[in-house]
């Protein structure tokens, strides 16, 4: 039997070891993001055919475990299908456009850029830009604290990707990169 857990799920403590303990069970760690994309493959078996409005209830299905449910190209394939659209800091989505969006400790006039709220010491006044190149995300990184995309320190500039996060400095105040979808897609 296999057991596929989000990565959220398998950080949990102990609880890994204890699913392990089951006989004949493999568990394997999905990357993060990889239910939520998951769902978007299953839409089609979510709704309901009767009603013509409304999704149907389930609380299993047959599933089928092939090489390519589970491979991480797969995965990276249908992550590069969703473009990430959006900056969320502290429950508000900044649009990410060609034009750059400054990121720091610094007030700017709406649309220009993030103040991000911590101390001055811990975050420069222009810590980073972020900009739209074509179907590409770029964070340029302006500060002397330092930026970080997912634990990794950005030399110069990095490619973002959906989903990744965002630190500034040594501060704990975190972005997160998300899409957002159109009010027709809903």
């Amino acid at each position: 039997m296999i057991l596929q857990t989000t990565h959220r799920v398998a950080g949990l403590p102990g609880l890994k070891d204890k699913l392990l303990e089951i006989g004949n069970c493999d568990v394997i760690t999905l990357e993060p993001g990889a239910g939520a994309l998951g769902v978007l493959r299953l839409r089609d078996q979510l709704t309901d055919a009767h009603f013509k409005n409304g999704t149907s209830f389930f609380t299993s299905r047959p599933w089928q475990i092939t090489e390519s449910a589970i491979s991480p190209a797969v995965l990276d394939q249908t992550a590069r299908a969703i473009r990430p659209s959006h900056l969320l800091y502290r429950d508000v989505a900044y649009p990410v456009t060609e034009k750059s969006l400054i990121i720091g400790c610094d007030h700017y006039p709406f649309g220009k850029g993030i103040h991000v709220q911590a101390t001055s010491t811990d975050v420069s006044k222009k810590h980073c830009t972020v900009h739209r190149e074509g179907d590409r995300i770029v964070l340029t990184d302006h500060s002397s604290q330092g930026t970080f995309v997912d634990h990794r320190p950005v030399h110069g500039s990095a490619i973002l990707e959906l989903g990744q996060i965002v630190r500034f400095g040594t501060s704990r105040e975190t972005m997160k990169l998300i899409a957002c979808l159109k009010t027709d897609e809903t």
